[in-house]
């Protein structure tokens, strides 16, 4: 699972792919560390990051782990796409799913 959408960073580079590298869950809250790469086969070589953000979520109840299989990363991702935005106006809605 990642999300692909355009990112420029202050620096000019754009990255492109945008991958959970770790969500942690603790009392039905959670905090995903989205991180963003040049593109998906760079990712794949073992690129670092051009950037990690973190951010907190709410909805990590017993039923929506159900229903995700227990895969916390699927909620994060569900939930980054409804509504997380960044700088202001950088949201995930109209990303593509990859």
């Amino acid at each position: 699972m990642a999300l692909q959408k355009n990112y420029t960073l202050p620096n000019g580079v754009v990255g492109s792919y945008w991958r959970a590298d770790g969500v942690l869950v603790r009392n039905g809250q959670g905090v995903a560390y989205l991180s963003l790469y040049l593109d998906e086969p760079t990712r794949r070589n073992g690129a670092e990051p051009l950037v990690t953000r973190h951010h907190t979520l709410d909805g990590f109840t017993v039923e929506a782990m159900s229903e995700a299989g227990y895969n916390p990363y699927k909620i994060a991702y569900e939930q980054t796409k409804a509504g997380l935005v960044l700088d202001g106006d950088y949201g995930f809605d109209d990303a593509e799913d990859v």
